[in-house]
C-alpha cells in the first residue's frame, strides 16, 4: 500500500523535526564543551554535528518537496531523479525559478531573468556549491565510520580533500552552513508559492545565505570562542558572587 501525499508530507515533516531537535542538542553540547575548553569532547561533538547537518540537508529537502501547493508530482520526481543530495538541491533551485518565472524546461534560466534575479539565482547556486556541497558530500563517509581518516571512492587510500574539510570544520562553521541551507530552502519554498511572495521575502531569507559567506570571510572562529568562554567565566563569577552573598546573609 502506498501512502498518500498528505501522509508522506506528515512523515517528512516529522523526520525533519526530529533531526533538527537532535542537531540543536548537539550544538548546545558543543558550545558548552567550548566554554569549558574540553578539547576531546569538542572534536567528537563537531563530528557528530557534521553528520547531523548533512542528514538534515536531506530531511529539509524532503520537507520542501512536500510543501503544500508547491512541487507537482512531476517536479518532485525530477528532483529526486538526481543522483546526489547536492544535485537534488541544485535541481530544486532551478525548478523553483522556472516555476515562479514561467521558464520552460531546456531554456537557460539566466537568459530569462532580469539582472537582480540572475544575481540572486547565481549566488544561491554558488553558495550551494562552495559552502554546502562539501558538508552534504561528507555524509556517507561519516555514516560509514570514517571520522578520522575518510577514504576515497574505491576505499584504496585516504581522501585528502575530505580530511582537510573535516579538520577545518568547527561548531561555528557548521551552524552557519546549516543556517544558510535553511535560508535557501525558504527561498525555494517562496518561489514555488508565487513570484510575489519570493520578491517580498527574498532579503529576509537571503540574510541567512549571505551570512555564511560574510562571516566565514570576515570573522574569526577564535574570537567567537573567546566570547563564549568569557561569557561562561563571567557567569561563573556571578554565581560565586551571589552564593557568597547568600552565605554571608545567613
Amino acid at each position: 500500500m502506498t501512502a498518500s501525499e498528505a501522509d508522506l508530507r506528515k512523515y517528512h515533516y516529522a523526520n525533519y523535526r526530529s533531526v533538527s531537535q537532535a542537531l540543536t542538542h548537539i550544538e548546545r553540547a558543543g558550545k558548552m564543551a567550548i566554554r569549558r575548553n574540553e578539547v576531546a569532547a569538542i572534536r567528537s561533538l563537531v563530528q557528530t554535528q557534521m553528520l547531523l547537518v548533512a542528514i538534515k540537508a536531506e530531511a529539509r529537502l524532503m520537507k520542501l518537496l512536500y510543501l503544500p501547493n508547491g512541487f507537482s508530482d512531476t517536479q518532485r520526481s525530477t528532483v529526486l531523479a538526481q543522483p546526489s543530495v547536492y544535485e537534488r538541491w541544485v535541481s530544486a533551485v532551478d525548478i523553483g525559478y522556472r516555476s515562479a518565472f514561467n521558464i520552460a524546461t531546456g531554456v537557460d534560466v539566466t537568459y530569462k531573468l532580469l539582472h537582480d534575479d540572475v544575481a540572486r539565482y547565481t549566488t544561491i547556486q554558488r553558495v550551494l556549491d562552495t559552502r554546502l556541497r562539501p558538508i552534504i558530500g561528507i555524509r556517507n563517509k561519516l555514516a560509514h565510520g570514517q571520522w578520522s581518516r575518510p577514504l576515497n571512492q574505491d576505499k584504496s587510500d585516504v581522501d585528502q580533500d575530505s580530511c582537510r574539510f573535516i579538520a577545518q570544520e568547527n561548531v561555528w562553521t557548521l551552524i552557519l552552513r546549516d543556517d544558510a541551507l535553511e535560508g535557501i530552502a525558504n527561498i525555494i519554498g517562496d518561489l514555488m508559492q508565487s513570484r510575489r511572495l519570493y520578491q517580498a521575502r527574498f532579503n529576509l531569507h537571503y540574510k541567512r545565505v549571505q551570512r555564511v559567506d560574510r562571516v566565514l570571510t570576515e570573522k574569526s572562529y577564535e574570537e567567537w570562542v573567546r566570547r563564549l568562554q568569557a561569557s561562561y567565566r563571567s557567569g561563573l563569577e556571578m554565581m560565586r558572587s551571589n552564593l557568597d552573598k547568600a552565605v554571608r546573609s545567613d
